[in-house]
């Protein structure tokens, strides 16, 4: 019995042009190609080490806050992972993660979403954007809730209500910062900041 060839998928370089107007998508490959690529036939996944290690880390960490567990069934689907820096994310970082969950929805894949970078945040809050009277030019300010710290980005714990309440009334006092994707985001934090014990 031979072993279909895996499926590659690459961009297409004369495809790649940025959109100019509101609204518009640039997604290369398309997600129908990934898709069909990753349900492309191929042998029957054997579960590595490396892959069952990872699926009890994922557990670990689901556990710790309350997710619901990921069953060992997983190890014998296909696996779609993404991933990005322990940051507040701006708009393409959403379209990746909800272009990965799309795909591992169209083909029963278990989608991941990975922190994949630990350095030391040189900053812990939010960067403004306020206008200086005097040259009359747009400048960007950085509203904090703590000093910065050397303990790695995924290690940090998040403001204390006290800390949060006077960050909120700094960002508060600024704005051309105020949108609804703010609100959101901060109603997210505030809500609950630390679970009941």
């Amino acid at each position: 019995m031979t072993t279909p060839p895996k499926t590659e998928i690459h961009p297409a370089p004369d495809r790649i042009l940025v959109p100019r107007q509101h609204a518009q998508i640039l997604l290369e490959p398309p997600l129908a190609h990934s898709a069909s690529a990753l349900l492309a036939p191929t042998a029957p996944p054997s579960p590595s080490a490396a892959k069952k290690e990872f699926l009890a880390a994922a557990n670990l960490w689901a556990a710790q806050i309350g997710a619901p567990p990921i069953p060992d069934s997983a190890l014998q689907k296909p696996w779609v992972i993404t991933g990005h820096q322990v940051e507040f994310f701006h708009a393409g970082v959403w379209a990746k993660m909800i272009a990965t969950d799309e795909l591992a929805r169209r083909t029963a894949a278990i989608p991941f979403d990975l922190l994949v970078d630990h350095d030391v945040v040189d900053h812990l809050g939010f960067d403004v954007p306020i206008l200086n009277p005097a040259t009359n030019s747009w400048q960007r300010q950085s509203i904090t809730w703590s000093p910065p710290s050397l303990v790695p980005a995924d290690g940090l714990l998040a403001p204390t209500p006290s800390q949060f309440d006077q960050w909120d009334a700094a960002l508060a006092a600024h704005p051309h910062a105020q949108s609804d994707a703010l609100a959101h985001v901060l109603t997210a934090l505030r809500t609950p900041l630390y679970p009941p014990l």
